[in-house]
Order: C-alpha cells, then structure tokens, then sequence
C-alpha cells in the first residue's frame, strides 16, 4: 500500500510543463487515428476505482496505437500500460520484435546446400536452415554433386582402392572434393557402410 502511495505521489509531482508535452503528443496522434471511445468493460472484470482510471484514460486514446507511444502518451510504465490495454482489449498495433533483414529470401537459390548459401548470403548455416523450415521447404540436398561422383567411383573400382592414394582417387574419379571428405567416405565404406 506504501509502495501505491509513493507512486500516486510521484506521478503527482510531474511537473507541468512534461503534463503539456504529453498531451500535445496525445492530441497530435488523435488527430491522426480513430478514438477508442467504444472501448468495452469487459464482462469478467468487476469495477474498481483504479479500473475505471485505466479504462477511462485508455478510452481517450486513439486506437490503434503501439505500447510505445501510449507510454509517451501517457508516462506511465511500459508494464503497466501492456497489463492495462490486455485487461481492457485497447486495439494496440503489435510491434515487429528485431531486426528486417537485408536479404532478399524470396530471390535464394533453395537448391543449393544450407552451407553453400549461408557462404554466399554471409549468414550462419542455421539462419538458412530457419529460413528454409519456414518456408516449408524441402531439406537441403544431403550430398553434392562431387561426394556423390567420388561414392560411384569408389563403388565401381573398389578392388583397386587400396593401391592407390586419396588424391589419386579424388583426380581419377574427377569428383571436386576435399581429402577430408573423400577420407570420410572410404572411412564409412570401411565400417560396413554403403558410403551414403
């Protein structure tokens, strides 16, 4: 109860000038939206003193507006305003939590690999993958073009496989690989694995 009355003569002692800037603020964002005059009690909500307060001052507001702005409209904190506004349906305008994005993800090439996009688009490999389960897209191809050739050539001509290097395999089979993963390929193929 201490802590109401401090407030209550906190807000008291707002000097006037501040009082005028906020409702010249009020009135200029009236005069550019609808009142929510129409503004309902909500039916479960029993009728207090401090309710009717909140309900009238929320009334006089334009609808519409941003917690924001009703905050600046109204100096109350931004806690008490979003209680208030929910407790009486105040129409607010839900503001767009973080940051656009620069990228345009309508023009992506969805065929290309999560990595390879995250490289070009300079994003992280999971930013892609949010995007793309978004979209609802299908999953990115698990392998490319390259892995895939090394894995028929190591099918095809497996008997020669262990007279010949891994660079050697990587030249002949004319795959475009690291020797890490053609190393991971024939590491799989080794421990029972079909290579896929």
């Amino acid at each position: 109860m201490r802590a109401v009355k401090g407030f209550a003569m906190a807000a008291a002692s707002v000097s006037k000038g501040s009082r005028k800037a906020k409702r010249a603020f009020a009135k200029s964002l009236a005069s550019k939206k609808n009142s929510a005059k129409g503004l309902a009690w909500p039916v479960r909500l029993g009728r207090t003193e401090v309710r009717r307060k909140w309900h009238r001052r929320l009334s006089e507001l334009p609808s519409g507006l941003s917690l924001r702005e009703m905050v600046k409209c109204l100096g109350e904190p931004y806690a008490s305003i979003a209680f208030w506004a929910r407790q009486f349906n105040y129409p607010f305008t839900k503001l767009r939590r973080g940051r656009k994005s620069p990228i345009d993800w309508d023009r992506v090439d969805w065929s290309l690999k999560n990595s390879e996009l995250a490289r070009k688009l300079n994003v992280s490999g999971e930013r892609v993958r949010q995007v793309r389960l978004e979209r609802r897209l299908p999953p990115t191809p698990r392998f490319t073009n390259g892995g895939m050739a090394f894995r028929q050539y190591v099918r095809t001509h497996r008997r020669r496989l262990g007279q010949m290097s891994i660079r050697e395999m990587i030249a002949e089979s004319g795959a475009e690989i690291s020797t890490a993963t053609a190393h991971s390929i024939l590491k799989k193929r080794e421990r029972g694995g079909n290579g896929r």
